[in-house]
Order: structure tokens, then C-alpha cells, then sequence
């Protein structure tokens, strides 16, 4: 198939995915870098594949404590997630419930705030825990599906 085919990788992706899922962050992330690159070379920025491999990545960076680099990607997903679905879906609101939660715990509150606000989603601190854990569950299940070829 090629080291640039979209099965090679999507593969690629998901062993990615699997490894970080297992804790083994370290492995996961040159992975996780190499499928995004490659597939924002071969698919587009705005790809699901490619969305998908961005909020791995994302996930990873957050689970590994490096929220500034969390920040900028997670911003890149729900744009993304924007183009493709519009800003009322599902994926795109859990996404902006998901960046605006890490702000606000990475004390960008004016930046969380506004966020929430022009996506109507999480506007105080008062929400339920229960909205933003499925709000995270929503993106993971789509990169479950995403993962396993299910799109």
C-alpha cells in the first residue's frame, strides 16, 4: 500500500491510540506525530482521519501534564470539527465542552469563558461533571470508531 495510504495510516493511528491507551504515552506520541503529519499531507487539515489523529494527539499531550500543547491542538480539532459538522453537533460541542473544561483548569478562565459562550456549552462552573465526562466520552467514541474503521 505505501507508507502515504490512508489504511497504512490509519494504522498507524491506531497503534498509536492503543499504546497510549495502555499508559504508554512515550511510545504512543512519535506515532501519533508521524500519523497526523502525514495525514495532513496526504488527506487535508480538515479530514476526519485526520481530525481524529489531532485529538489523539491532543489527549496525549493533556495525559502527559503539557497542556500548552494540548491547547493549540484541541483549538485545531474544534475548528475542524466546525467545518465539517457545524457548531450545533454533537462532536463539535463535546469538543468545545472538552477545550473549555482544560482552560478553565489551566487558569484561562477569560479564554474558557468565552468559548463557552459562542458555543453555548459549560457557562459556569456550576454545570455537571457528568456533561463534561460525556463530553470527553463523545470524542473518545468517535475516535473509537474512527479508529476501527467504523466512519
Amino acid at each position: 500500500l505505501g507508507d502515504r495510504h490512508r489504511d497504512t495510516l490509519r494504522s498507524i493511528s491506531c497503534m498509536g491510540w492503543l499504546l497510549k491507551k495502555m499508559g504508554q504515552l512515550e511510545e504512543a506520541r512519535p506515532l501519533l506525530e508521524e500519523a497526523m503529519q502525514a495525514q495532513r499531507e496526504t488527506l487535508g487539515d480538515r479530514h476526519p482521519d485526520n481530525l481524529s489523529s489531532i485529538y489523539n494527539l491532543a489527549d496525549l499531550l493533556e495525559k502527559q501534564g503539557k497542556i500548552t500543547e494540548a491547547i493549540p491542538l484541541f483549538t485545531e480539532e474544534l475548528e475542524g470539527c466546525v467545518s465539517l459538522h457545524g457548531m450545533a453537533h454533537e462532536e463539535t460541542r463535546g469538543s468545545a465542552k472538552h477545550l473549555v473544561e482544560l482552560l478553565r483548569n489551566s487558569d484561562q478562565r477569560d479564554e474558557a469563558e468565552a468559548l463557552a459562550a459562542k458555543y453555548g456549552v459549560c457557562n459556569d462552573d456550576s454545570d455537571d461533571d457528568s456533561d463534561d465526562d460525556e463530553a470527553t466520552s463523545n470524542n473518545d467514541d468517535s475516535d473509537d470508531s474512527a479508529n476501527n474503521g467504523n466512519n
